[in-house]
């Protein structure tokens, strides 16, 4: 018989040897088991605090996106709408401290009513350019050329060209080219300039210039905003295609004006801006001071997208009946803005008279010939030399006979002026005369 339990029997190990495989196997089996059962293993720094604190990160990035989203629609739609555009572009412009202008408007008489068959023809166009400086608040300066062509009924075609400054209180003003006319020679009266004293010459109320340009106070400001409110002037506002304005990028709107409205806004804001309180028959006489189109045709006004300013403004208007004297008239304007708190330059002219020394040049004869001094500044002739074209008769003379006393010939007929100044030197009545005598 084998006796299986003494060491070093192959039968015995190998049968050890297997037995133990089998343990091995249901060990390795079981720690599985309690493994899938038992939670895994976390990472060096990962717990559950920090995962909800995870998820708490990812929902404030998600609310920030759509808060983001929703400001971005609501710049569109609020801040950028066209109503908030137009309005603090409008309020950009009452703001600004200094800034540069230029325009044109053309005016044609489309026809007649019957009322008014016989009105002149009328072709015209009116360019104007200024500049405003009011960074110095106690010394505001402007200026403003404006320059007339085309036909202008009786009279006539011609260019004339008018400045105007102001600054120091004091406006001058100067025809700075005359038109060609026949019956009214103004060319001696070119670059002619004449200055007015805003702080010391009075209205009928009792006010100077300047009471007039002193500048708003907040609240009567205030008062105008709150007249607005109650009588809105734009009724429509239509955005249109952008557009480049001076190489600028710029939003396009189209409006409509509610002039009911701006009739009303008109009359309500008269007192405001004149600080008194208005007479019956002035406040009636205000109706007349903005005239109703026969149609309703669109403002066209331009935004800067860089700064939010109002660049150009273009119209079309047709006004007839009673508001045009019984005429037809369509015009068609445009207006530029540029320079918007930009440094501006206005100087006074080297030379001016004021009204005082320019009437007396109307009633004085210095030199004794005849000839008011300011008719021989008409004609051209010498105020400190009584037979300025040397021919042996006083300048006075010879105009009052018809003849040029600046040289050989007559004057014309139809010479208005001329005429005026012709008659025998009346200081206190000067009046127009006809020369009627032969020159021999």
């Amino acid at each position: 018989m084998i006796n299986s339990g003494q060491p070093g029997n192959p039968v015995d190990t190998e049968a050890e040897s297997a037995q133990a495989e089998a343990y091995r196997q249901a060990a390795a089996a079981g720690q599985a088991d309690e493994a899938a059962a038992s939670p895994a293993p976390t990472a060096p720094g990962d717990s559950p605090a920090k995962r909800r604190l995870n998820w708490k990160v990812a929902a404030l990035a998600v609310t920030l996106v759509l808060l983001i989203a929703g400001g971005t629609a609501a710049y569109f739609l609020v801040y950028l709408s066209p109503e908030r555009v137009l309005y603090r572009a409008a309020d950009k412009l009452a703001s600004a401290r200094s800034l540069h202008f230029e325009g044109a408007v053309d005016v044609k008489q489309a026809g007649t009513d019957s009322k008014n068959p016989a009105a002149e023809r009328i072709d015209a166009t009116v360019k104007y350019s200024g500049d405003y400086d009011g960074r110095e608040t106690d010394s505001p300066k402007a200026s403003l050329k404006l320059g007339v062509g085309g036909t202008l009924g009786s009279v006539g075609q011609g260019d004339a060209e008018l400045e105007f400054r102001y600054l120091r209180k004091t406006i001058y003003g100067a025809m700075t080219k005359a038109p060609q006319n026949k019956m009214l020679n103004l060319k001696p009266f070119e670059n002619f300039w004449i200055s007015f004293d805003t702080a010391k010459e009075k209205d009928s109320d009792g006010k100077t210039v300047d009471d007039y340009l002193k500048p708003l106070t907040e609240d009567e400001i205030k008062k105008i905003k709150d007249v607005l409110k109650q009588h809105p002037l734009v009724k429509e506002i239509k955005p249109q295609k952008d557009d480049q304005i001076g190489g600028e990028p710029a939003r396009h709107y189209r409006l409509k004006i509610d002039y009911d409205n701006l009739q009303e806004f008109y009359q309500a804001i008269a007192p405001i801006v004149a600080r008194r309180d208005l007479t019956a028959e002035e406040r009636k006489s205000l109706r007349g001071d903005i005239p109703t189109p026969k149609r309703n045709d669109p403002i066209d006004v331009w935004v800067s997208k860089r700064d939010g300013t109002i660049r150009k403004v273009k119209s079309h208007d047709e006004i007839s009946g009673e508001d045009a004297g019984g005429m037809r008239f369509v015009s068609d304007s445009t207006l530029t803005i540029t320079k918007y708190d930009e440094p501006m330059s206005v100087s006074a002219p080297k030379q001016s008279l004021t009204f005082k020394q320019l009437e007396r040049e109307a009633e004085a004869d210095g030199d004794r010939d005849g000839l008011v001094d300011l008719a021989e500044r008409y004609f051209e002739t010498d105020p400190k030399r009584q037979d300025s074209d040397g021919d042996g008769h006083k300048d006075g003379a010879e105009v009052q006979r018809g003849y040029d006393p600046s040289g050989p010939g007559r004057l014309p007929k139809e010479d208005l002026l001329g005429n005026y100044f012709g008659t025998p030197v009346q200081p206190t009545s000067l009046q127009p005369r006809t020369p009627s005598v032969t020159y021999q």
